[in-house]
């Protein structure tokens, strides 16, 4: 029941990193350049035969360790494909400011994504070898899933959600504006 639990778990977290995939490939994306759009869409294709190759393994194979590697592996290829895409987004921009942009979150992305597919499930999983860790972290998750299932925090939680991709979404309209009044200006 368990592994089953921790399968769904995985299917969902594959699920997530694809549409963060996704979404910082449509940042990449330099409006009037046929070249990007072309690299942006083949980058999304492969994208899709990840998941969709990861998706497919994850329903036939039943030990958790090689899930555990399978996932990492696919967070290592995401990580990969959207370096080498903003690399050479950069390489065949047309505007020097999107350049600018994109290099300077180059380092970022990077060395985050790094540290979280090869330290992050490595060291969770050997401090989960130890059964008073274990265990407490087993009771922190069964109190988290009570809280979860309260309703005035899912509540609150649909509120925080709302607001926070309100503020996205204004933030994101107003870099926009800014690139699309520097492209009207050149």
């Amino acid at each position: 029941m368990e592994f089953e639990k921790w399968k769904e778990e995985a299917k969902t977290e594959v699920q997530n990193i694809c549409d963060d995939v996704q979404h910082e490939l449509e940042e990449l994306r330099e409006n009037g350049n046929e070249e990007n759009r072309r690299l942006i869409e083949e980058a999304r294709a492969k994208m899709s035969k990840m998941f969709s190759d990861t998706a497919k393994w994850l329903k036939e194979n039943t030990e958790r360790e090689k899930l555990s590697e399978n996932l990492a592996r696919f967070r290592s290829e995401c990580i990969q494909l959207l370096g080498q895409t903003k690399e050479k987004a950069i390489e065949i921009s047309q505007n020097e400011d999107f350049q600018n942009t994109l290099r300077s979150g180059k380092e970022f992305i990077i060395g985050s994504g790094h540290l979280l597919a090869s330290g992050v499930r490595a060291g969770a999983d050997k401090l989960m070898e130890n059964e008073k860790i274990s265990s407490f972290v087993n009771r922190v998750n069964d109190r988290v899933e009570v809280i979860k299932e309260d309703e005035r925090f899912q509540d609150g939680a649909q509120r925080l959600r709302e607001g926070t991709m309100k503020v996205a979404d204004r933030a994101y309209d107003g870099i926009k504006r800014i690139l699309n009044k520097e492209n009207d200006e050149e």
